[in-house]
């Protein structure tokens, strides 16, 4: 009998020690800052430009994993990104408005818009 009880002792120190002293590290509590979306600059390479030909824009932003989405009323970009080569359709002329709009991970969304002339 006395065996018996020494073994359920040993067993309920046991049991003890790896229940009661978990090694456990404590999930870090999420961070409440967030980091501040600031659109720096919108600009093109040029100002005018004779249609068939194109105009470099470049947007400057900062923030958290930020995405580009650009507008143009007439014509269309090539590539992506904060930098685009927007290049006039063939009937294009005048005063033409390209918009930028940047967005960061927490849903915040600034705008800047430049105006082109084309020349046709």
């Amino acid at each position: 009998m006395k065996n018996i009880k020494f073994l359920v002792v040993i067993v309920i120190i046991s049991l003890l020690g790896t229940i009661g002293f978990s090694c456990d590290k404590p999930d870090d509590p999420p961070s409440d800052e967030q980091i501040d979306l600031v659109f720096t600059s919108l600009t093109a390479d040029k100002d005018s430009v004779d249609g068939g030909n194109t105009v470099v824009l470049t947007a400057q932003a900062s923030g958290k994993d930020i995405t580009y989405s650009w507008t143009v009323s007439l014509g269309s970009f090539l590539g992506s990104g904060s930098k685009v080569t927007y290049v006039p359709s063939s009937c294009t002329f005048g005063d033409i408005t390209i918009g930028c709009a940047v967005k960061d991970t927490y849903g915040k969304t600034k705008t800047k818009n430049i105006t082109i002339y084309v020349r046709g």
